[in-house]
């Protein structure tokens, strides 16, 4: 699952939800990519709150962090392994574009033979032999 995923299922999208639950848990995998990007955004927004540079005052930066760490903790976590890497780097300049992070997970995606869920299938598709859903959408489980 993509960043954007795991906010939709934070922010409580209930077509998202409907989905992951639709889904055997043994199928269903966070990229290590996506759990960084969405610490470091709750990092960020703490240190915001802490300098008096956020509209949220700290002890709801922490809820939102610690609800955050919950939510990764309850799906397995794909590592980012040298495979990987090396799966990233083969990537042309094009479709580097979509994004580094974007690119890391897509290369996840491709060498663990499997579907990268995101409601940003517009930038995914632009990677050759990758599958991508998007679960704000209703789809039909495997």
């Amino acid at each position: 699952m993509d960043t954007n995923i795991v906010r939709a299922i934070l922010a409580g999208e209930p077509t998202v939800a409907q989905n992951v639950l639709a889904t055997p848990a043994e199928n269903l995998f966070l990229s290590a990519v996506a759990v960084e990007e969405m610490t470091r955004g709750r990092l960020a927004e703490l240190n915001d709150a802490r300098e008096g540079k956020s509209k949220v005052g700290i002890t709801l930066a922490y809820e939102w962090f610690l609800e955050t760490l919950h939510l990764v903790h309850r799906f397995q976590i794909l590592n980012y392994t040298d495979a990987d890497e090396a799966q990233f780097k083969q990537f042309p300049a094009s479709v580097k574009r979509i994004g580094r992070q974007d690119c890391r997970i897509a290369a996840q995606a491709l060498n663990h033979g499997i579907v990268v869920v995101t409601r940003n299938t517009t930038h995914f598709s632009q990677v050759p032999g990758l599958l991508c859903e998007d679960w704000t959408l209703l789809h039909e489980p495997e």
